[in-house]
């Protein structure tokens, strides 16, 4: 998307003619893309291979999403990630941590240019324009465009639309086109109905999760779901992590714990001084976290901690 969005600024002082040709070109390469339709959630657009899921509303957690956006941009500008946040109004994310390049990709709701994003992209020597052929029966070409100088991919099936991807645009594009409606994770849409910041992992190893938490390395975490809720300027915790016993879940609350009680802010001060608030216990083989309150800056300072540790530094599927 580099040097594309910047670009809209002097499209409002192009002429008529020029603004005429934009709208007939989105009209003319997205004829043939379907409405998104019978699907219980967006989430569903994501790669299959997403081994972290992200869902987001922006008006609630702007100060948690546009480091993760500029992160998962890598070079983007900063006026055009704000840009992008500005017209977005939901966003999901998912990042897969391929052993050798990990890699992500967004499905963004919201309000976006189509048009003129099309036309910007046609008039930019770095960009290419592509079409993905669905199968026979559904006789669709979706355009989209990827980055010639990386692997940044950038459909807009339609204005309220945007799919974003460090290579797997296509695999996208396919689940749009079928109205991929298979029932999507029950457990992430109760979360996705009630929170304003939605986490779920899945298909990760105890090396994978100690990137984030070196700590977490020591007991076989199988996935996990946490929920954030803004309250003013904190953000409220919950959360569910699913172990493969009971004796991992007894060891991993005893490690949780243990952190909790030993973590410190910025200024050297404990984080929850009042651990009678922080409830941490054991359900079967799972255990449950509740009544974690973090200042929205402390929570934004570690997701992009947690990102650099990872090596998602930006859609061009670079460690």
């Amino acid at each position: 998307m580099r040097n594309v969005l910047l670009r809209l600024k002097k499209h409002k002082m192009l002429k008529w003619a020029a603004v005429i040709a934009a709208a007939s070109f989105f009209i003319l390469s997205c004829q043939s893309v379907p409405e998104k339709a019978g699907m219980e959630s967006s989430v569903q657009l994501l790669p299959s291979g997403s081994d972290v899921i992200i869902r987001a509303d922006i008006s609630k957690s702007r100060d948690l999403v546009e480091p993760v956006i500029s992160m998962l941009g890598g070079s983007i500008p900063e006026k055009i990630a704000q840009d992008f946040i500005e017209r977005t109004e939901t966003v999901w994310a998912g990042l897969d941590f391929d052993a050798e390049q990990s890699t992500g990709s967004i499905v963004a709701e919201g309000d976006y240019p189509g048009g003129l994003i099309n036309w910007g992209l046609c008039r930019d020597s770095d960009w290419k324009k592509h079409k993905y052929s669905t199968e026979p029966e559904l006789d669709m070409k979706l355009p989209y465009w990827e980055q010639k100088s990386g692997r940044s991919q950038l459909s807009i099936p339609v204005n309220e639309y945007l799919l974003a991807s460090g290579g797997q645009i296509e695999e996208m594009l396919r689940l749009w086109a079928i109205k991929n409606n298979k029932p999507a994770d029950p457990e992430w849409m109760e979360a996705e109905r009630n929170s304003d910041v939605t986490i779920m992992t899945r298909n990760l190893t105890p090396e994978d999760y100690g990137r984030f938490i070196p700590e977490l390395t020591r007991v076989p975490l199988k996935s996990l779901i946490l929920t954030l809720n803004r309250i003013d300027s904190d953000y409220l915790f919950s959360g569910r992590f699913h172990m493969d016993s009971e004796l991992s879940a007894f060891l991993f609350s005893t490690i949780f714990r243990a952190l909790v009680i030993a973590a410190k802010d910025a200024n050297g001060e404990r984080m929850f001084p009042d651990l009678k608030q922080v409830k941490i216990i054991m359900d079967g083989s799972d255990v449950v976290l509740n009544g974690m309150k973090l200042p929205a800056e402390t929570v934004a300072a570690t997701v992009q901690k947690w990102f650099a540790a990872a090596g998602m530094s930006g859609m061009n599927g670079t460690n």
